[in-house]
């Protein structure tokens, strides 16, 4: 395999985030008089876009309170994060190491999205032009539309994009992207490794793993496919 690009998911690749949410997220749904569990809570929200957040919780408490809702959340996640948001273990080595192009690609909402990567200082990493979010498309995942937009924008053809993702609905929007794609499960949200690596690969991720000092490595042996 020819690898020109790698594309990386943010929440739950690049940074640990998505456990930290979760909790938040749960927390509001029970202070808004919805039972819902933590692990549920991190089934249903790992990977959705915003539109579909703001869907999910008019479902749950009706849509005029949606707003509030959510807007209670980030704030409360945004603080959250200057606590206790890192980087993912490794990751910055590992991005060291990598000879191709990369770039960022996420369903996060810009504003947010560049919070996390002003915490983590992901921007020693990936300028401006490298960072793609959910709002520059019409359909963001499960749709391939953004991992296509990604590509388009460095000239690069689809089936030479290798994309690192950690939810279902990544790894959707990479196969009908028509790019490889690899499930890591390695952030603090994947309570279940097991189920999860199960996902993933049912989904259709080419290679699951959980320490990204693998990654190296696993490109390695794609490109001698």
């Amino acid at each position: 395999m020819e690898i020109e690009l790698i594309i990386f998911d943010f929440d739950g690749v690049l940074v640990d985030s998505e456990y930290i949410a979760a909790q938040i997220l749960a927390q509001q749904f029970t202070k808004y008089g919805v039972d819902i569990s933590l692990p549920t809570t991190l089934n249903r929200y790992v990977g959705i876009s915003y539109s579909r957040l703001h869907q999910w919780v008019s479902d749950e408490i009706g849509s005029h309170s949606a707003t509030d809702f959510l807007k209670e959340t980030e704030n409360l996640t945004i603080d959250a994060h200057q606590q206790k948001l890192r980087a993912t273990d490794h990751i910055k080595p590992t991005l060291k190491k990598i000879q191709q192009q990369t770039c960022i690609a996420t369903n996060s909402p810009a504003e947010i999205l560049q919070h996390k990567i002003n915490i983590t200082k992901m921007d020693d990493f990936f300028s401006q032009e490298k960072i793609f979010h959910g709002s520059m498309v019409k359909n963001p995942k499960p749709a391939p539309d953004l991992f296509l937009h990604a590509a388009s924008a460095h000239k690069i053809q689809a089936n030479k994009c290798l994309v690192i993702e950690d939810s279902v609905i990544g790894v959707h929007a990479a196969k009908s992207a028509n790019m490889t794609v690899l499930g890591y499960t390695g952030a603090s949200h994947c309570l279940n490794n097991q189920v999860h690596e199960a996902d993933l690969q049912k989904a259709g991720a080419h290679h699951i793993f959980n320490d990204m000092r693998e990654l190296q490595s696993i490109i390695e042996k794609l490109e001698n496919e």
